[in-house]
């Protein structure tokens, strides 16, 4: 029989009566690194982040696999039984030999379980946002109008340039976009953050561009417009103007900021605008030629009164305001005359009693040449 009595080695303990060192093993999720245990609960169990594969351990096994955690007394390194530990939930990542997930940051979100690093958590999608921590699924939230949110983003109104940033002037930017676009043609914006451009006024011309999207890699040179411009003499502007339209040939004007056709002014009596969008008159018409009003060209073709040669009787030097009659005494049969000589003296044997005669008055009286 035993003359003497020994310490229960590590991994192990030993109560009265026990009759052989390795008699009673720590069950597996613990261990013992102390020898003279002599009941189950000095058994310790495994420490966070660690397993005890098998029973009778001094030490862990090991630490708990990547995409699992281990709170205590695992047993396994990838427990499942949500006392000892278990899988890495969604929203959260588990590197090896942790207790405890990590939480995914606001702005990114993780869908699938089992996830073991950071790079896990994915961003918040492009036009949405992701306000809370630990997201399982991205948030179906969209961003606000006037916003952009690139990707990653933990609020409707992102303004650091981390996962968006407001919509910079020229721009637009309707709820929940994934690109920023410029205003159109005719529109304009002179702020930040807007959903909408506004209609560019009537007497003022937007350019814009025909860019839809705007580039979000630019830092400065937006190409909307910002603001309006002054309509420029010889054209006219209404709402939504985008080129500034000419006025018509006939007409000119030297105001800006017109806003309808009929605000180009005639071309003035004696003179003639050519073309389409003068902001003065070309210069005098032709001598011959009367241009009455709103004449296009220096040598009209119509017919007294309108636009066209000088009517007999008279005569049209450059430029004049109206027909010159022939003085009484002279007379001519001839349209298109510009100076006072081309008015004849009047026939032999006839006389010419008033101006502007294109023939005798009559002949003269008996007794009278």
């Amino acid at each position: 029989g035993n003359t003497n009595y020994s310490l229960c080695p590590v991994g192990h303990y030993c109560p009265s009566g026990t009759r052989f060192a390795n008699e009673f093993a720590c069950p597996n999720g613990t261990h013992s690194p102390e020898t003279g245990r002599y009941d189950i609960s000095q058994c310790q169990k495994c420490p966070p982040g660690k397993y005890c594969g098998s029973p009778g351990l001094s030490n862990y096994t090991g630490t708990c696999s990547p995409g699992y955690y281990c709170i205590l007394g695992a047993f396994k390194p990838t427990p499942r039984d949500g006392i000892t530990g278990n899988i890495c939930p969604t929203g959260k990542y588990c590197p090896g030999g942790v207790s405890d997930p990590v939480t995914c940051p606001a702005g990114k979100f993780a869908t699938n379980e089992g996830n073991d690093a950071s790079d896990d958590c994915l961003d918040c999608p492009p036009g949405q946002y992701c306000a809370g921590v630990g997201a399982g699924s991205s948030s179906n939230l969209t961003c606000d109008a006037g916003y952009i949110c690139t990707g990653g983003s933990s609020t409707a109104t992102p303004t650091n340039g981390q996962g968006g940033h407001k919509c910079p002037p020229g721009t637009y930017c309707p709820a929940g976009t994934t690109v920023v676009y410029n205003c159109a043609p005719g529109t304009y914006n002179p702020g930040m953050g807007r959903e909408n451009c506004f209609m560019c006024p009537k007497g003022y011309f937007c350019r814009g561009t025909n860019e839809l999207v705007y580039n979000l890699t630019k830092i400065t040179g937006y190409r909307g417009n910002t603001n309006f411009t002054d309509c420029p003499s010889g054209h006219y502007c209404p709402d939504n103007t985008s080129t500034p339209l000419e006025c018509p040939a006939g007409t000119y004007s030297a105001a800006v900021k017109l806003e309808r056709v009929d605000q180009c002014t005639p071309c003035p009596t004696g003179k003639y605008c050519h073309g389409t969008g003068k902001g003065t008159p070309t210069g005098d018409c032709f001598g011959g030629f009367f241009c009455n009003q709103s004449s296009s060209v220096p040598n009209p073709t119509g017919t007294y009164p309108d636009n066209g040669p000088c009517p007999s009787g008279h005569y049209c030097p450059n430029g004049t305001l109206a027909p010159v009659q022939c003085p009484p005494g002279t007379m001519n049969a001839i349209t298109g005359q510009d100076k006072a000589t081309d008015c004849v003296s009047c026939t032999a044997g006839y006389y010419c009693a008033t101006s502007g005669l294109t023939a005798p008055t009559g002949p003269c009286s008996a007794g009278f040449f």
